[in-house]
């Protein structure tokens, strides 16, 4: 069937007139689980999967086996629920889950980059104030020191700094998951870089995506871009020198959204903002 797996689900469980609690007792989950899930709140692994089908006594690959991607634009059916309008009511900031605290980046690149990172700082806090620059900090995710530098010069090129859930702005093409449970979080408020001008568009740092048919990805920079009256999303990295492409190639197939890079001399560049622009308008063209 062309289905999602959580549509089918609720489908096939309404057909046999079960409750979510029946269907849970047969599966072994809790009914909030398949609430959960049946809401597209939770992605079920492959065992929780597996003890569904069981279940609902269908054939082992019949349920959810190919699973239609969301087209550009429009809401998701999960968004329409009650849960959605709950969530859309007081929605939450959201703190963009790191490896390590995003002063040790910024450390690193005062390090390398001294020279410009002084400059680049001494600005940011002259334009947005220190209370701003710290929120930032606190909410966001920069993963290496070449990044902290292009957000510092994000900030100095004048960009807004603003908080919006990447729903908000029209993303409904995977879930957007946090790690390690994968609950969906297209909803929280995420740290944004808001460009207006011709060109407008909005990037938000680290962003982890869940493609149906593949494991979770995390982008550098996730950009909304306005061209005339429709939305492109595209994929934003941050490569250094030493950056290796493998990885980046598994994720450009499995996320299949244009591709902007952004090298050290970008980064470093005083017209840092022209030649995002310019990289943007090429890849959504």
């Amino acid at each position: 069937m062309n289905k999602h797996f959580h549509t089918q689900l609720k489908f096939e469980r309404t057909q046999r007139g079960w409750t979510q609690r029946e269907l849970g007792r047969r599966a072994g989950m809790s009914r909030s689980l398949i609430s959960l899930i049946e809401h597209a709140q939770r992605i079920p692994t492959n065992r929780q999967r597996s003890s569904l089908v069981r279940a609902l006594g269908m054939p082992r690959d019949n349920l959810g086996r190919i699973r239609e991607r969301q087209p550009l634009g429009g809401w998701p059916e999960w968004q329409r629920s009650k849960l959605w309008e709950k969530f859309r009511g007081r929605p939450e900031r959201y703190r963009v889950d790191r490896d390590r605290e995003n002063w040790t980046r910024f450390r690193a690149a005062r390090k390398q980059y001294r020279r410009i990172y002084d400059y680049l700082l001494a600005r940011a806090i002259q334009m947005v104030g220190r209370t701003v620059l710290d929120d930032l900090v606190h909410y966001g995710c920069c993963e290496s020191g070449l990044e902290a530098i292009v957000w510092l010069q994000l900030i100095v090129a004048g960009v807004l700094i603003s908080y919006v859930s990447p729903a908000r702005l029209g993303w409904c093409r995977m879930p957007v998951v946090e790690h390690p449970s994968q609950n969906v979080v297209n909803d929280r408020l995420w740290p944004a870089f808001v460009v207006d001008g011709p060109l407008l568009f909005a990037l938000l740092p680290q962003v982890r995506l869940k493609p149906w048919d593949s494991c979770a990805y995390r982008v550098d920079l996730l950009a909304c871009v306005r061209v005339e009256d429709r939305l492109v999303w595209v994929d934003v990295e941050v490569d250094g020198p030493l950056h290796k492409t493998k990885y980046d190639r598994d994720r450009t197939a499995a996320l299949r959204l244009p591709r902007v890079k952004l090298t050290e001399e970008d980064a470093l560049s005083p017209d840092f903002l022209e030649r995002l622009q310019t990289k943007l308008l090429a890849a959504v063209a």
